[in-house]
């Protein structure tokens, strides 16, 4: 079973949920996003742990991938660092 962590809990986050759930292979084991009560209620929903550090998500929940669902111009670092890690990496962008 593959650890999904999606960062960024706006607009596309259910999407990016749904479509985790609907993977036999995958399991959403956390949640991010800057405003704490976004990651609380997301965490919340899904019963998975919440984080306001993507940083300190990768590193605890030793995930094997992230959803990277924020603003474009977060993207490029927050991929560096969770590939400097070892996690794969799905970055959207609209």
């Amino acid at each position: 079973m593959y650890k999904v962590g999606l960062i960024g809990c706006g607009n596309i986050f259910p999407m990016h949920a749904a479509s985790v759930g609907l993977t036999p292979e995958a399991e959403l084991a956390a949640v991010c996003d800057v405003k704490e009560e976004r990651a609380s209620q997301a965490g919340g929903r899904y019963q998975v742990p919440f984080y306001t550090d993507y940083k300190q998500m990768i590193e605890k929940e030793k995930l094997d991938a992230v959803h990277i669902l924020t603003p474009h111009y977060l993207h490029p670092q927050m991929a560096i660092y969770a590939a400097s890690k070892g996690v794969h990496v799905l970055t959207e962008n609209r």
